[in-house]
């Protein structure tokens, strides 16, 4: 009986430990975006704002010491047109790993900071090519709160840089190469799920 009892304690007690270190998650953030592209070719540059919002699903991992990495896949609209004219972008399609270390307290909240890579593609018209690139770098910082032991809520502040691929521009009178980067400042919030 006393080894019955041993044995139910035991497995009770390894089963509530799995519940505090549970190590893999999904997640879904959604993306308030505040962007300035600076466009430029060897003629002139010019700097326009081109806000837009978004959604990013993730598969992570969380080590012991709270070391997490994730893999994402994230959907952007611009507000107006970042390529063609009339509107005719598609959306960006980006693909990136983020690297995050959180400091965990007692009272469930979890304060940490990012650093993060990406690359993507965006369909355009008007130009020789159909679909344009971009790499991407960030950092941020943020807050995670515990509302259940496999359930968390998130809200961070990124800032990113883009760097996107050349256009060459051919209007019959002369050829140009046009360059694109971006700066943003991104507001977000999700909610991460343990497995």
């Amino acid at each position: 009986m006393k080894k019955s009892i041993a044995l139910l304690c035991g497995s009770l007690l390894s089963v509530s430990l799995l519940a505090e270190d549970i190590s893999r998650y999904v997640g879904i953030d959604y993306l308030s975006n505040s962007t300035t592209q600076t466009r430029g070719s060897s003629i002139t540059s010019r700097d326009f704002d081109n806000d837009g919002s978004g959604l990013k699903f993730k598969l992570g991992y969380k080590n012991e010491n709270n070391l997490r990495f994730q893999v994402y896949v994230q959907n952007e609209n611009y507000d107006t047109s970042a390529f063609s004219e009339g509107g005719s972008d598609g959306n960006l399609l980006e693909f990136g790993l983020d690297v995050i270390k959180a400091h965990k307290f007692s009272n469930g909240i979890s304060p940490f900071v990012e650093v993060g890579a990406g690359y993507g593609l965006m369909s355009i018209d008007g130009f020789l090519d159909d679909y344009i690139s971009e790499i991407s770098l960030k950092v941020g910082v943020g807050v995670m709160y515990n509302i259940t032991p496999t359930l968390e809520a998130i809200v961070g502040v990124d800032y990113q840089y883009r760097k996107w691929d050349d256009i060459e521009i051919i209007d019959g009178l002369s050829d140009e190469t046009l360059t694109t980067k971006e700066n943003t400042s991104r507001i977000y919030f999700g909610a991460n799920l343990h497995f």
